[in-house]
Formats: C-alpha cells, structure tokens, sequence
C-alpha cells in the first residue's frame, strides 16, 4: 500500500464522515439518537430481519422474492457484535458503501483522471439521491461493493490467479445478495472465466425454490404475483414515467405524498435512466467495455414497469458514474470556460442530488414508501 494511497484513505475517511454527521443532523437525529436508529425498519427491512430467523416458509412465500445473502451475512455479524438486526444492518452498510466508492473512485479515477479529482469523484457519491440507503436494513450497499470490488479485481493491470478467484467469489456473493446479481450474467462476454460462477449461483437459488415450492422459477412468479415484476422493458417503464410526468393526477391517491411520488416514480427515473444510458455509451467509446457491460446489464433488470418505482435505488451503485465525463470535459479543456462550465454542471448536478437525499431520506423514515 503506497503512502499516498494511505493519504488519499484519510481524507475519504474524514469526508465520509462529515457526510454522515451532516445526513444525522439533517434528517432528525440531534433530537432521540435512540428513537432515530430504529426509525428506518420499513418494508425490505422488516422482510430481511425475518429471513434472518426463520429463512423461508412454504406457509409463507413472499419473501421468495429476496436471496438470501444479506440477511444471513448481517446475522452472521450479528452474532458477534450481540446488537439488533437493524443496527448491525445499518453498520454492515455504513462500511459497505464506504468501501465501495473507494474501489469505485480508484478505479474511475485511475483509469481516467487525474490526481487531484479522486476526491471530488468520492464525494459526488455521497451526493446520491439515495445514498441514504446506507440507513435501512436494505441490501444495495454490500451489493455495490461486490460489484465494485469484482470490476476493480478485473480491470486491474496485473491480473493473477489470485485476483481472478476473487473476482470470481465477488460476482458469486453479489448475486446471492440481490437477484439483480444474476443479471451480471451478461460478464461472459468480456469475462467467461469469472462470470461463469453466476451459472452456479443461479442453479443453487433455483433449487431452493424447487426445495421450498416445488417450482425452480417460483421467485419469479412471486414477484410478478406480489410486485408486478418483471413486466416490459425500457420502453415500458419509460412510456408509464413519461405518462407520469404529462399526467401527475395518477398520484392523487397518495394524499400528502403525491408530489413525493411523482418526483421519484417519474421524474426522477426518466432523468436518471438516459443519463446513464449515455454514461455506458461514454464508457464503451472510451474503450472500457466491462463498465459500459455492467451499467447496461445492471439497467436492463431494473428499469422495466415493475420496478420503476425503486429504480433510482437500484442505481445506486451507477450513480458515481455520472461524474466522470463532466470532469473528464474539464481536464480536456482548452480555455477557461471550457474548464469551469463541467465543474459549474457537477456542482450544481451534487448540490441537487444533496438536497433530494435529505428530503427523500427524512420521507422514508416518517413511512412513506417512496423507494420501497
């Protein structure tokens, strides 16, 4: 380990931590430290602690819809430290996201920046709308981190039978934390000896719900039963955002939320979703095809009609992506406004996504389901 990567350690620390000071501040935590920790149990949360204790019922399918690696890893942790399901989830994902915008911001940094915008690509990351996900007993987090971890293992310049095998164990792991896992698949066009562990993944979580149900694809029918997933593709989950956008009266049910609703359900996916999509595009000319496979194949199982109302949230391992083309821009920069026009963009792309993160984290700890 170099010293100045030892440096660079230090200060994503201290800027981690002032973000994470700034996030309690912002949404509440001053006032009941206590009471604030155990305001953000929702929905997958409550779902993940109770596969941590009873892990699947045949009485009980719902949950089929999960795999099981990130409640059972927080209940491995669990055992150790002696704490509550929610409270180690929330420590598991406070030093997974952590560790995952340092593999992310090494990565894209070194392949293509200069020194000096290490920091300024880390704290974009913090900036996520839904960054605040580290909160929840939610699994994106260590998701991310075992994506980032395999992409930095196979993109780094000394490839050994060492780093080959963990790359290999992180896409296996990644894909029995989220289902999204599985769609990584798409690896064994760049990368057949490593994703090919994603195979063995998926035959393993079809016998579990061949074990359980009696139907190796019962998850799937579960989610489409319980959440109408899948259903469509890019054009349908873009047709029903856009519709949202035209027509924002399909919320008024939501009462006090709609507005809440509309923005994250349709503003925000038709904004993030192009963006993105031109994001991998930028990666693929830049010749860096694994990143541009794995933004489109992560983008492809998540913005479809089903999951559109959490997609912003399955972005979150993408989102620090978005930073390097606009300071990629300011480093090619010829003139002075050719520099200071991408920093002027990013600056106020962070302080937009910041204030999203803060009024949309505060949303889900009061119970409303915006990312659910």
């Amino acid at each position: 380990m170099s010293h100045a990567f030892k440096h660079r350690l230090l200060y994503y620390a201290c800027i981690y931590n002032a973000w994470l000071l700034l996030l309690f501040l912002l949404t509440g935590g001053l006032h009941s430290p206590d009471r604030w920790i155990h305001e953000w149990g929702h929905w997958d949360a409550v779902g993940y602690e109770k596969m941590s204790r009873e892990f699947y019922s045949a009485d009980d399918t719902r949950l089929m819809v999960f795999v099981p690696g990130y409640p059972f890893f927080v209940a491995i942790i669990q055992q150790f430290i002696g704490s509550e399901f929610h409270i180690t989830a929330m420590m598991v994902n406070v030093y997974a996201f952590l560790i995952s915008m340092i593999l992310a911001t090494e990565l894209l940094a070194a392949k293509l920046l200069q020194s000096r915008h290490y920091f300024l690509v880390f704290a974009f990351s913090l900036t996520s709308p839904v960054a605040f996900f580290i909160l929840p007993a939610y699994s994106d987090t260590l998701f991310s981190a075992l994506i980032w971890g395999a992409l930095y293992c196979a993109l780094m310049r000394q490839q050994s039978n060492q780093t080959r095998a963990l790359e290999a164990s992180l896409l296996f792991l990644a894909a029995w934390v989220r289902i999204t896992g599985f769609s990584l698949l798409s690896w064994l066009l760049l990368r057949r000896s490593g994703a090919i562990v994603i195979l063995f993944a998926l035959a393993g979580w079809m016998a579990i719900n061949y074990y359980i149900t009696g139907n190796p694809l019962f998850f799937a029918f579960e989610a489409q039963r319980n959440f109408g997933v899948p259903e469509g593709g890019f054009a349908t989950g873009f047709n029903l955002a856009l519709k949202g956008i035209l027509d924002p009266t399909i919320y008024a049910e939501e009462n006090n939320a709609k507005w809440l609703y509309y923005l994250c359900r349709s503003v925000l996916p038709i904004v993030y979703f192009p963006c993105l999509c031109l994001t991998a595009i930028w990666f693929y000319l830049k010749k860096h095809p694994l990143i541009a496979l794995t933004l489109f194949s992560i983008l492809a199982i998540s913005h479809n009609r089903g999951l559109w109302m959490s997609v912003v949230r399955y972005d979150l391992p993408l989102i620090i992506c978005l930073c390097i083309p606009l300071l990629y821009l300011a480093i090619q920069g010829k003139t002075g406004r050719g520099k200071i026009i991408p920093y002027g963009i990013l600056a106020l792309i962070a302080l937009i996504q910041f204030y999203l993160q803060t009024l949309l984290a505060s949303s889900f700890k009061q119970g409303i389901s915006i990312f659910a």
